[in-house]
């Protein structure tokens, strides 16, 4: 059973708030079928994605160039990367070593937006 109600946002907008009376497992159960729900459309999300990339990485080098620098600009993806490059056994050495000159190069351009960054606020 769920229950509705409106609530007032601290920017003043009014939103329809639903709350749900459920025991702790029909609430996990739910959550569980949610986030696999989420999950599955990810995963499509990023087969389209790769098969978008995959194309016109094929057609355009510069293409290719710009989608892995955007990935690779999300410190995120690049801190995963490194430790998948860093952990695999089989990625020669020189890749490696090209991904940490890279990982430098980029924490050179971050310490410098910082200071720059900083020194504006003051």
């Amino acid at each position: 059973m769920s229950v509705s109600k409106e609530e007032n946002t601290k920017d003043g907008r009014t939103v329809k708030v639903t709350q749900m009376e459920l025991d702790s497992k029909e609430a996990m159960d739910l959550l569980v079928k949610q986030i696999n729900e989420l999950k599955r459309k990810v995963q499509l999300l990023s087969t389209m994605q790769m098969t978008i990339v995959d194309y016109l990485g094929n057609k355009s080098t510069d293409f290719r160039a710009q989608a892995i620098a955007n990935v690779m600009a999300q410190k995120v993806f690049r801190d995963d990367f490194t430790d998948f490059l860093n952990n695999s056994k089989d990625v020669p050495d020189e890749v490696k070593l090209k991904n940490m000159e890279i990982n430098e190069e980029i924490a050179k351009i971050e310490k410098e937006l910082n200071l720059n960054l900083n020194n504006e606020e003051e």
